[in-house]
């Protein structure tokens, strides 16, 4: 089974074995790793191993023969079992002969099963469970887990009632008959009488079913028909010449006649009285309580009852560590999404331990006084009050909770967290997270994070649960999140973004890769306006005026929603490719960057707001390429998300009203502050280790024509052979030539209105502690800009030095969870 661990002493947790009646715990009742590994038996648990009840066990448990897919079944499971369940239920154990090797039969003989009673142990008696603990001798001194009984699930109430569904189309009424699941589709138009004609005759077909499979066959072949027989017997269902087939027998017919002979009458929910059968399905089965069926059987009926569809935990928690919020994903449909949360944990490992409910909220957070302990989650969807509550599903985890630091990041920030925020403002995150895509590869490991791998802290599990619970105790307002893996996205970070009251939207990279960028934003301060929601791939910025519509990610009818920046970019760049092919093939078809461009409504219902007419955020989450040789590339790109931000600006403008807007850029933009690329980005107005180039706020700034931009214009190729056959050519005299000064070099522009200011900037960006922090690599790259004057930065949460960061010699660590460490910011709009 995946997940399952051994350790010393031959420990092994192994999910439980469950032997009962059907039907006698609800599905919610039990772990699902443990049903999947358990079979119900109809008969008490002395009496069901004789029928083969097995347990499958891997062969490197100690005592436990067999092969790497091992597993004890048949006879040998049967006689083990026999043996250990009569140890605990204080019985004696059957004998061997049902499931024995060379055993006549599978089933035991009525008699021998009637001289077998069952009587559980006074420790059962003493410790009732829906489960039978069972322990396998002294090489397996772990137990099998034990859940509580939970008299609150009414499992019977549920198999008594008649569940309505509505759907696109129709509806589908489903009960139980006889323990068996009846799911009867109609239509909306369909006539209530038919319907519930159909629904009584699949019934009585299904009860008929049953008892023909247990009925006993006849000894003797039946006897051939006497024709004398059956003559008279056909002449016995004529009709007698006296009675039409047409009579009523009744002489006081109901003004609600039944055309339909099975009699079944939907009762109205507040009359009482039975319900037309010319009514539609779509009209009668909302106004229904209850069925009566012809044989006197009463069943409530529940029209789109809650149902808990599907109870899964997202591959995160497969660790469990203290400090650190453990949350389910559930689908739920029905009338009401009301839910009621049990989390139980079991402290002890003996078999007689019982589960302590530990919470009733969505989310759990373990504490030190968990470590050691088990987890189990039960959730049950509730209807209105004095409904039956729908069946609950539950998940089991499989590890036991562990210890975990507190992050880094959370201890060097206790004191500014703790610090009231300023009025009217909001907190900014930025944060690449190191996505599991370039961690779990065994090569990638040993190449890049070595220091990791020692220190146990690679496992994605480990490291999102670590910046989980930095994300949550932070409390920011407006989150721009970078190197998130797809599914980490769908099945982690959106359930936990709606828990904390926050709104999602992710894109991925271009060129089919696993992971992106993702935007948070909290509901009481921000609403998306989905009218101005676009995903910028860079390599369509940069396709020419003649790009097939599809190459444009374009539909029938759409126009690209930028042309005046991919006009910009091709008219400063279509005669630098001209010179130089193999930059057109980099732009157009390699690069796979994609900026997030979100504009965000702000609230005002905050009372903390300022006067500030600005309305609308502008925010631009980005992650630019990352190969060092490729300065060039990167400031284009950051030119061409200029040239976008500054054209969805003046177009949310025009439509209402000037002064409304204000731009954030924010990302990983794998540029160093002696960039080219931050150089554009703050318009030279920052000391980047060039010469600073001054400028008066709002004028145009765009980089001299022989800007170090270029000089590895004839150094860089997309492709590793291509980038080892220039280093081959440079080692042996050949290489490159060098840019010739006098050829055509693009003036790249940075025209957007004010200036944007790099929160992070104190005046001396050489001291700047590193945001990227490696072994190898340790540099400025993540930024949050912020546009002046109508934004103004109020403070920001220190970043660590390089002595923190070399605690387990580099990040990630046991208490940071990424390469990157996050920036938070609170920012205010201008009054």
């Amino acid at each position: 089974r995946a997940g399952m661990r051994y350790g010393g002493g031959g420990v092994v947790p192994l999910p439980s074995l469950f032997v009962g009646r059907p039907g006698a715990w609800p599905c919610g009742d039990i772990p699902p790793a443990a049903a999947r590994a358990s079979a119900l038996a109809p008969d008490p648990p002395s009496r069901a191993w004789g029928r083969g009840l097995f347990l499958g066990l891997g062969s490197r448990v100690p005592g436990w023969s067999g092969g790497s897919r091992a597993h004890a079944s048949g006879a040998t499971g049967a006689a083990k079992g026999a043996a250990a369940a009569a140890r605990l239920c204080g019985s004696a154990a059957p004998p061997a002969g049902p499931g024995a090797r060379g055993a006549q039969s599978r089933t035991p003989p009525a008699a021998q099963r009637e001289a077998q009673p069952w009587q559980p142990s006074p420790q059962a008696q003493a410790h009732p469970t829906s489960a039978l603990s069972v322990s396998l001798g002294a090489d397996l001194d772990h137990h099998f887990w034990r859940v509580p009984n939970d008299e609150t699930m009414a499992s019977v109430a549920l198999d008594q009632e008649v569940h309505v569904i509505p759907g696109d189309a129709g509806m589908t009424v489903s009960l139980f008959v006889e323990g068996k699941p009846i799911a009867l589709e109609r239509g909306a138009d369909e006539k209530l009488g038919k319907t519930l004609d159909r629904l009584y005759k699949t019934m009585q077909k299904k009860s008929k079913k049953k008892k023909n499979r247990n009925r006993p066959k006849s000894p003797s072949p039946s006897p051939s028909p006497d024709p004398s027989a059956k003559a008279d017997a056909d002449a016995n269902l004529k009709p007698s010449p006296n009675t039409s087939p047409t009579s009523n027998p009744n002489p006081n017919p109901s003004p609600n006649p039944n055309p339909n002979p099975t009699s079944t009458q939907l009762m109205h929910r507040e009359t009482g009285e039975p319900l037309d059968y010319c009514l539609s399905n779509g009209e009668a089965w909302p106004l229904g309580a209850e069925l009566v069926f012809p044989d006197g059987e009463r069943r409530a009926v529940r029209f789109d009852p809650p149902r808990l569809l599907e109870l899964g935990v997202s591959p995160v928690f497969k660790r469990l560590l203290s400090g650190c919020e453990v949350f389910p994903s559930l689908k739920v449909t029905g009338a009401t999404a009301e839910l009621k949360y049990e989390w139980f944990l079991q402290s002890g490992t003996s078999p007689t331990d019982d589960w302590a409910l530990a919470g009733a909220a969505p989310t759990f957070t373990p504490s030190e006084n968990d470590v050691g302990a088990a987890l189990w989650l039960r959730v049950t969807p509730l209807g209105t009050e004095g409904a039956t509550p729908g069946r609950a599903l539950s998940h089991f985890f499989t590890r036991r909770i562990e210890a975990a630091p507190e992050p880094m990041l959370l201890v060097q920030r206790r004191e500014w967290l703790a610090e009231p925020r300023p009025e009217g403002s909001f907190r900014v995150l930025s944060y690449n997270l190191l996505a599991d895509a370039y961690t779990r590869q065994e090569n990638i490991q040993k190449k890049l994070f070595p220091y990791a791998v020692r220190n146990e802290c690679i496992d994605s599990s480990y490291r999102f649960n670590l910046a989980l619970r930095e994300i949550a105790e932070v409390g920011a307002d407006l989150l721009c999140l970078q190197e998130v893996d797809a599914s980490f996205y769908l099945r982690t970070l959106r359930p936990f973004a709606a828990l904390h009251g926050l709104t999602g939207t992710f894109v991925g990279k271009a060129g089919g890769s696993s992971e992106g960028c993702a935007i948070l934003a909290r509901d009481a301060r921000f609403a998306f306006e989905d009218e101005y929601a676009y995903d910028v791939v860079h390599r369509r910025l940069f396709l020419g005026p003649d790009a097939d519509p599809s190459t444009l990610g374009l539909g029938a009818g759409e126009s690209f929603p930028f042309p005046e920046t991919r006009a910009q970019m091709q008219e400063l760049l279509g005669p630098l490719c001209a010179l130089y092919p193999d930059l057109r093939v980099q732009l157009t078809e390699h690069l796979n960057s994609v900026t997030q461009l979100r504009v965000l409504r702000i609230r005002r219902d905050d009372a903390a707001d300022t006067d500030s007419p600005l309305e609308f955020l502008i925010v631009a989450n980005n992650h630019l390429y990352y190969h060092p040789l490729a300065d060039h590339i990167r400031c284009i790109q950051m030119c061409a998300v200029l040239e976008s931000l500054r054209e969805l600006q003046a177009r949310i403008e025009a439509e209402h009203g000037g002064g409304r807007t204000a731009v954030m850029l924010i990302g990983d933009l794998n540029s160093c502050v002696r960039s080219p690329a931050y150089e554009l980005l703050t318009a030279g107005l920052c000391r980047s280790g060039l010469d600073a180039i001054d400028r008066a706020v709002g004028a145009d700034y765009e980089t001299p024509a022989d800007h170090k931009a270029w000089e590895n214009l004839n150094k860089f190729f997309w492709g590793r052979q291509k980038r080892k056959d220039a280093a081959a050519a440079a080692a042996n005299g050949g290489g490159a030539p060098p840019v010739p000064r006098g050829e055509y070099r693009p003036r790249l522009k940075n025209r957007l209105r004010g200036q944007l200011v790099d929160a992070y900037y104190d005046g001396d960006n050489e001291a700047r502690p590193a945001t990227n922090f490696t072994p190898s690599f340790r540099e400025v790259l993540d930024y949050v800009c912020v546009q002046a004057p109508e934004l103004e930065v109020l403070r920001t949460a220190e970043v660590p030095g390089a002595d923190l960061l070399e605690e387990y010699e580099a990040i990630p660590s046991p208490v940071c969870p990424s390469d990157h460490v996050s920036l938070l910011v609170d920012v205010r709009p201008r009054g």
